[in-house]
């Protein structure tokens, strides 16, 4: 939260430095911002351009994932969920997301969650293996037959595994 806060109050600084100075101003007065700006919200449009950052997603995913090995499940699903709301095509934050779903009990926002990483990565092994998991275990038979056997298809490797 704190590396955010100091994003927002540089790129503050750097709009206040750049765009709001006039030709009278003098060199030292361009650098001057009032103390009462540093307490206000960042404008939108810069609030905007940090909340679609992909590298925004990164940090989130990550902390997502450490919070999920700290068994902190419901922090992680927050965490996950920012990551794949600023980067929509960000397969792992979707599939971690649906991955902490399932660990949930939250079996249908899991499937749902593994449609939408086999959307952006349709060869995504565990997302078909993990799917055909959740939907085997609510008696969804036949379409987890049909997800084993398309992650079977991508990975031989698991032709031995009894479904």
């Amino acid at each position: 939260m704190e590396k955010r806060i100091a994003v927002l109050v540089t790129i503050a600084m750097l709009v206040a430095f750049i765009g709001c100075t006039t030709e009278n101003q003098t060199q030292v007065e361009q650098t001057i911002i009032p103390e009462s700006t540093l307490d206000k919200e960042p404008e939108p449009q810069i609030q905007e351009t940090i909340e679609t950052d992909p590298k925004e997603a990164q940090i989130y995913y990550a902390e997502g994932f450490t919070l999920y090995k700290q068994g902190k499940y419901l922090d992680a699903l927050e965490k996950f969920d920012k990551a794949s709301q600023i980067d929509p095509n960000f397969a792992d934050a979707w599939y971690n997301k649906a991955v902490t779903l399932s660990t949930l009990g939250r079996y249908e926002e899991a499937i749902q969650s593994y449609d939408k990483v086999i959307s952006i990565d349709p060869n995504h092994t565990k997302a078909w293996w993990n799917k055909g998991v959740i939907l085997n275990k609510i008696g969804k038979y036949e379409e987890s037959q049909a997800c084993f056997e398309r992650a079977k298809q991508l990975d031989p490797s698991l032709e031995n595994i009894e479904t």
